[in-house]
């Protein structure tokens, strides 16, 4: 089962390069109907399913971005402007604005993650408290 952490990045560099590539390859596939917003949670819930169903070991594990959407992005006092309404969030390359400013989010909630009083061992769990809590 854990072999599909083996095939993972195993740094936050690259496992990000790997997030941003796939959810603008899905950005891509579905410019009709969403973009980066979109790609982003379709390619983020897979890998948060994967860990659910335990095939994401412990070190894999803190490296996963938390799916963007409404609920998270409800427990910042300020969210990027385009980000608002994430699910209409374009972008075509990671020098995107966008892009970078989900790089931003992401990072804000791994230091809330790692600082809560709650104690959560990685972001994906924090998220997950979220949903439940809604």
């Amino acid at each position: 089962m854990r072999a599909v952490a083996k095939a993972l990045p195993e740094t936050q560099k690259a496992f990000d390069r790997l997030v941003l590539q796939s959810a603008l390859a899905v950005a891509s596939i579905l410019k009709q109907r969403g973009g980066f917003g979109v790609g982003q949670k379709m390619v983020n819930l897979f890998f948060k399913d994967l860990w659910a169903l335990d095939f994401i070991d412990a070190v894999t594990e803190k490296l996963l971005h938390a799916p963007i959407d409404r609920i998270v992005l409800g427990k910042f006092k300020s969210v990027p402007i385009l980000w608002n309404a994430w699910s209409r969030v374009e972008a075509d390359s990671v020098a995107d604005q966008e892009v970078r400013d989900y790089l931003a989010i992401q990072t804000k909630l791994r230091k809330y993650a790692e600082t809560s009083p709650i104690p959560f061992g990685s972001l994906i769990q924090m998220e997950q408290f979220i949903w439940h809590r809604v």
